[in-house]
């Protein structure tokens, strides 16, 4: 029997990645989370050493990463922009988008916290939450 490889099998990464995330934690440590965008990266990503690569790439995360939430910002720059990959311009719409994800996912989803650090006031945040179909 032949085990297919992650990139045929992406619906088990982020199970895979929570159990290294668990595996991997330092002794007396809450494993750390993974926010929306940095999970959807490594799902995303070809995965061409296969599970092992996942593996080291999880627990390099878990020692280096600062705090207690891995973000899109910790990963590799291979992850972050795998060759292959479109690389072009963003619409300045989408940069925003992800920019507020970000900055919820770093407040862990206090939105005037987040209006605080973005220099917005809440009402604001709420309708681009709105506008750009982001969940809190």
């Amino acid at each position: 029997m032949t085990l297919p490889s992650l990139r045929e099998r992406k619906e088990d990464i982020p199970l895979l990645i929570e159990h290294f995330l668990q595996q991997c934690r330092i002794t007396d440590q809450q494993a750390k989370r993974i926010s929306r965008e940095a999970m959807q990266s490594l799902a995303d990503y070809p995965w061409p050493g296969n599970v092992r690569e996942l593996t080291n790439t999880i627990e390099r995360l878990q020692i280096l990463t600062p705090g207690d939430t891995i973000s899109f910002e910790d990963l590799p720059p291979s992850i972050q922009c795998p060759s292959g990959s479109p690389v072009g311009p963003v619409s300045l719409a989408e940069m925003e988008r992800l920019h507020l994800i970000r900055v919820l996912d770093h407040t862990k989803g206090k939105k005037m916290q987040a209006a605080r650090l973005l220099g917005i006031d809440l009402k604001t945040l709420n309708s681009k939450i709105k506008r750009y179909n982001i969940s809190v």
